[in-house]
C-alpha cells in the first residue's frame, strides 16, 4: 500500500531529469559531487513533493490520493536549502510555481545537452501540448511525464478538475444557496416547454453514451499502445459540456415560473438531470481507485446508470393531469 513517498526509481529519475541541478531558477546549484574519500560522493539534492505528502505538509491537497502524491508527476528536484525554503512558505511557493520551475528547468537542460533529436522531440511535444494551455499544471505535468498508466491518470485528473465545480454547483442548487432570475412559462407554452426539456435531456443522454462507451476508450488507444493526450482532453471536455448542459437543465427547471397550479409538476421535475451529474463523478473516482493499487492488473468494469427518479414515469402523467384539472377548476 502506498505511503505517498517517492520510490527510489522516481527519486533517481527526478535527479537525472534535472541533471542533478536544483530546479529553482534562482539557484541552479549542483547537488552531487565528490566526497572526501576517493570513492565517496556527496549529495545535497532531494526529490521534493510539490503537493505535500501528508495533511500537515506544505501544499497538501486532499483531492489527491497517496499514489498520486507519490507519482513522478508530483515531484521536483531541489537542493536541500531550496527544499526547506519552499516547504517553509507554501504561500510564497505555491504548487503552480513549482510545476513551472520544473518544466522550465527540464526544458533548459534539454537545450544545454543540445542533441538535435531531443530538441526536435521537445518542439513536437510543445506543439502537441498547446491544447493544454490554460489547464492546471498538475494535468499538464501528467501529459508531459506520461507515467505508467498515464492515459487513465490523465483522464481522472482532467475530470476531477472539470466536473468538481459543476457537481459543487449542483449541490449548492439543491440546497437553495443561489438564485437566478425566474423565467415565466405561460400556460399555453407548458406542453411545448416540457417537450423541449425532455428532448434536450434525451440528446444529452445519447451524447454521454457515445462519449463514454466509444470516444473515451478510443482516446486511451488499443491495448498495448499509447493513447493520445490531446484526444483525452477533447473527450473530457465533451463530457464536461454534457454535465454543464445537465446543470443548466436543472437550473431552468428550478427557476422556471409556472401558474401556481403546476407547482407539483415543477417539484417532480427537480432532480431529473442532477442524478446523471452525480453518476459522471464516479468516472474519476473509479479510475483513481483502480490505479491507486501498487500493481493494478486484471479486468475492471464500471457501470454508469442513468435513469429517471424512482416512480417518475408512473407519476408524471398523473401529476400533469392533476395540475391541469386543478387549473381548469380554479379558472372556470
Amino acid at each position: 500500500m502506498s505511503t505517498g513517498k517517492f520510490s527510489s526509481e522516481v527519486v533517481a529519475a527526478l535527479g537525472k531529469r534535472a541533471a542533478l541541478r536544483c530546479s529553482n531558477p534562482d539557484c541552479g546549484a549542483l547537488t552531487s559531487g565528490p566526497g572526501v574519500e576517493p570513492n565517496a560522493t556527496i549529495n545535497i539534492g532531494e526529490a521534493a513533493h510539490i503537493y505535500g505528502r501528508m495533511p500537515d505538509a506544505a501544499r497538501f491537497d486532499a483531492n489527491l490520493t497517496l499514489v498520486e502524491r507519490s507519482d513522478i508527476t508530483n515531484g521536483i528536484w531541489l537542493c536541500r536549502n531550496c527544499h526547506k525554503m519552499v516547504d517553509a512558505d507554501a504561500a510564497r511557493f505555491p504548487a503552480e510555481l513549482l510545476f513551472a520551475w520544473r518544466q522550465l528547468h527540464e526544458r533548459e537542460i534539454i537545450k544545454t545537452i543540445g542533441r538535435k533529436g531531443d530538441l526536435l522531440r521537445q518542439a513536437v511535444t510543445d506543439e502537441r501540448l498547446k491544447a493544454f494551455d490554460g489547464e492546471p499544471y498538475w494535468v499538464r505535468q501528467i501529459a508531459l511525464d506520461k507515467p505508467k498508466f498515464w492515459e487513465y491518470k490523465l483522464t481522472a485528473a482532467i475530470l476531477k478538475t472539470k466536473l468538481a465545480p459543476i457537481h459543487r454547483q449542483l449541490i449548492d442548487l439543491e440546497q437553495g444557496l443561489y438564485v437566478k432570475k425566474p423565467v415565466y412559462i405561460p400556460l399555453n407554452d407548458i406542453s411545448n416547454w416540457l417537450g423541449m426539456k425532455f428532448d434536450q435531456a434525451s440528446k444529452v443522454a445519447r451524447a454521454i453514451d457515445g462519449i463514454v462507451n466509444r470516444e473515451l476508450t478510443a482516446s486511451w488507444g488499443p491495448p498495448g499502445q499509447p493513447g493520445d493526450a490531446a484526444q483525452i482532453l477533447r473527450v473530457c471536455s465533451l463530457l464536461t459540456m454534457a454535465a454543464k448542459n445537465l446543470l443548466e437543465w436543472e437550473e431552468e427547471v428550478n427557476f422556471a415560473s409556472f401558474p401556481s397550479e403546476f407547482l407539483p409538476l415543477q417539484n417532480l421535475l427537480n432532480g431529473v438531470a442532477g442524478h446523471p451529474i452525480k453518476e459522471l463523478m464516479k468516472i474519476p473516482s473509479f479510475l483513481s481507485a483502480v490505479f491507486d493499487q501498487e500493481n493494478p492488473h486484471g479486468s475492471h468494469e464500471m457501470k454508469l446508470v442513468f435513469h429517471m427518479p424512482e416512480g417518475f414515469n408512473q407519476q408524471f402523467p398523473v401529476v400533469l393531469r392533476a395540475c391541469w384539472d386543478t387549473y381548469l377548476q380554479n379558472h372556470n
